[in-house]
């Protein structure tokens, strides 16, 4: 399989990202504990900034295991191992093809790509436009070849781990980039316990993405919520809050839409759009809420880098139809937008 032509990963040379999209490959021999290791990472994020920039997963190896795995598999062990081996495939063009535009297209502030364990072609062209990678080893040997496949691609390497599975603890060997050290027993389904590492591994993380994020969540994770919905402009923008189950999220989502309504957050009618991580569960209620409040709702599609409409009163926005954020704007906002930006222009002179 050809490789694409090289792209700009977005990264400079210290490692620091333009415009603070950071995309994190997650790489190592296969049976490291690379899936466990993205769980971890993921969980501790959302934990130490729950208001912060959401950890985006894209699966990049075909073994069956998503994101829904490492959870399910520690509830229920032998249904999760069933449906691990229905949803496993193989490379194929077309796979490879979807996850490299995927992980291209994505616009998410933070992403972790999880991707198989053999430094292959389509693995160089899964993270190709990534700008960091987190290199999980168990030999020297191993080390030394994944250094080698993060050189060529120009990915800047935050972490050297160790897969220590007998080891009783982590360690921290080295806290500065890169970061160094081991993490223990990462096993399926096993996802408690002290972890060093991982915590040490998600604060440089954030300090990549968010520099102030210490001082947002110190403020940000004392507000109680499970589950948080406002209004920017025609968008409703979502995101998980402190970790609880449906039947305390749901009630809490459906008061703030009552108090949004009541508030005339949710009035003006037009085109809305509904951008960021939610549930199924959450979906119905969500849609539920907006449908009959605007004449269109759609709703954003990290990959496709779009929102698709996906339920519409009005014919010049038909079902399916892919819109970028300015097309949600009305005439009068986007009036408003062309005066600010002709006042500008002026403001700014000929010579400018």
């Amino acid at each position: 399989m050809e490789l694409e032509s090289s792209q700009p990963n977005g990264a400079g040379e210290s490692g620091e990202v333009a415009g603070n999209r950071v995309t994190v490959i997650l790489a190592g021999p296969p049976h490291s504990g690379k899936s466990v290791l993205r769980e971890l990472l993921k969980s501790r994020i959302l934990d130490l900034h729950v208001w912060g920039p959401y950890p985006y997963v894209i699966t990049g190896n075909p073994d069956g295991e998503g994101a829904w795995f490492q959870r399910a598999v520690s509830a229920f062990p032998e249904q999760a191992r069933r449906q691990r081996e229905q949803y496993k495939c193989d490379f194929t063009e077309a796979l490879v093809s979807r996850i490299a535009a995927s992980v291209q297209a994505c616009r998410e502030p933070l992403v972790l790509v999880d991707i198989g364990g053999m430094i292959t072609a389509d693995n160089e062209r899964i993270c190709r436009s990534a700008t960091h990678i987190v290199i999980l080893y168990k030999t020297r040997d191993d080390l030394e070849r994944w250094r080698g496949f993060a050189d060529k691609l120009n990915l800047h390497v935050l972490a050297e781990v160790e897969s220590a599975y007998c080891d009783k603890t982590d360690q921290v060997r080295e806290s500065s980039r890169p970061l160094q050290g081991s993490l223990h027993h990462l096993k399926r389904g096993e996802l408690q316990g002290s972890r060093p590492m991982v915590d040490a591994l998600a604060e440089l993380i954030l300090d990549l993405v968010e520099p102030s994020w210490r001082l947002r969540a110190a403020k940000g994770n004392t507000m109680g919520q499970t589950f948080r919905v406002e209004r920017v402009g025609q968008v409703i923008r979502t995101r998980f809050g402190n970790q609880a189950e449906h039947d305390a999220i749901v009630p809490e989502a459906h008061q703030t839409l009552r108090d949004m309504a009541d508030r005339g957050d949710l009035d003006g009618g037009g085109i809305v759009g509904i951008n960021g991580p939610c549930s199924v569960v959450l979906a119905y209620l969500l849609c539920h809420a907006v449908a009959h409040l605007f004449t269109a709702v759609s709703v954003w599609d990290p990959k496709l880098d779009k929102y698709v409409v996906t339920v519409s009163h009005d014919a010049e926005f038909p079902v399916g139809r892919l819109l970028d954020e300015i097309d949600l704007m009305s005439a009068s906002e986007r009036a408003q937008r062309d005066a600010r930006s002709g006042q500008l222009d002026r403001d700014a002179g000929p010579d400018a």
